[in-house]
């Protein structure tokens, strides 16, 4: 297992939010905040994952005092990260991630899954593109718009890193069956 420690924020600097790191197709990581308590709320992007064999397993430090919902989406920023679009259930462009009971099921599973370690402060969870049952069934956006306003080029970023969204969350949709 590789580990890696996410600094603060630097103050003052156009970027100073952004973090970066290499995962491997198969590999295991631990996500780490030391200066800082556990996020409630956690939205990492992810981009390269073109393959059904391209997943990861990361535990990443989370509140155990609440309970975590994840999901992966293929929408921009403005939309995947609002409680409406994480509550809006599984479809095309967003799967919610299946709970499991245990570290080493998420793991073994063929990905989409999740397992919260209330005890560590840990979600694990195996990023990839399968579902259990449906196969690969994430869509990426198939005619995204530029900063313009007009549809992007093949060469386009977006085509190239294919990028989707990991959120973890805590359901705060009234009333709160919407989030089961």
């Amino acid at each position: 297992m590789g580990n890696w420690q996410v600094d603060g924020a630097e103050s003052g600097w156009l970027l100073g939010h952004m973090r970066h790191f290499a995962a491997r197709p198969g590999g295991i990581y631990q996500l780490d905040f030391p200066a800082a308590p556990p996020p409630t709320d956690l939205a990492v992007s992810i981009e390269n994952m073109l393959n059904a064999s391209d997943t990861f397993v990361i535990g990443i430090r989370y509140s155990g005092s609440v309970a975590a919902r994840v999901f992966i989406s293929t929408y921009d920023y403005v939309h995947y990260i609002t409680d409406t679009h994480a509550a809006a259930g599984s479809w095309a462009s967003k799967h919610d991630y299946t709970l499991l009971g245990s570290r080493q099921a998420v793991i073994d599973s063929a990905g989409q899954t999740y397992w919260q370690d209330t005890a560590n402060n840990i979600v694990w969870v195996k990023v990839s593109l399968n579902h259990p049952t449906l196969g690969e069934v994430v869509q990426f956006k198939s005619n995204p718009l530029g900063i313009d306003g007009l549809p992007v080029g093949p060469l386009d970023e977006h085509y190239l890193y294919n990028p989707i969204h990991l959120r973890i969350w805590q359901c705060a949709v009234a009333p709160p069956a919407a989030c089961d």
